[in-house]
């Protein structure tokens, strides 16, 4: 301290910078506990892919975003899959992406149909489409 009782320069920025970070944690942590409580808004589901008992489904969220699925009902003609996705207060937490997430089943899928949270039917998509539609998109980039 100086003899008026101020702080130097230096010390005020690293006292600032440091009460920016604890701003920060708390943000994320407010925005965690809200997620894992409150658990964000219900995505629709692009598509699925089948392996066994294993489900894939495709969903589209925010790059950054906290997409998690929030719950599983299998019944003997649908299985309904309820994906959630939640926007934290970050950077980079508005662009679009494709992201995916992995389900295992009691019993295999067999004739039952894949429904999302919202109700509405989702279409599978084949292995061998999604290489193929890979592919497309790769050779279109270059």
């Amino acid at each position: 301290m100086s003899i008026d009782g101020t702080l130097p320069a230096g010390r005020r920025t690293g006292r600032r910078l440091l009460v920016a970070a604890l701003a920060l944690v708390a943000a994320v942590a407010v925005g965690a506990f809200a997620f894992t409580r409150y658990g964000g808004g219900v995505v629709p589901i692009d598509r699925y892919t089948v392996d066994g008992q294993v489900v894939t489904v495709s969903v589209t969220a925010g790059e950054g975003n906290w997409t998690r699925v929030a719950g599983v009902d299998e019944g003997d003609r649908e299985v309904r899959i309820t994906v959630r996705s939640f926007t934290p207060p970050l950077p980079m937490a508005g662009m679009t992406v494709r992201a995916d997430r992995t389900v295992r089943l009691r019993r295999p899928l067999g004739n039952r149909r894949i429904v999302d949270g919202k109700g509405r039917e989702v279409q599978a998509r084949s292995r061998s489409m999604s290489r193929i539609l890979f592919i497309a998109s790769s050779a279109a980039t270059l």
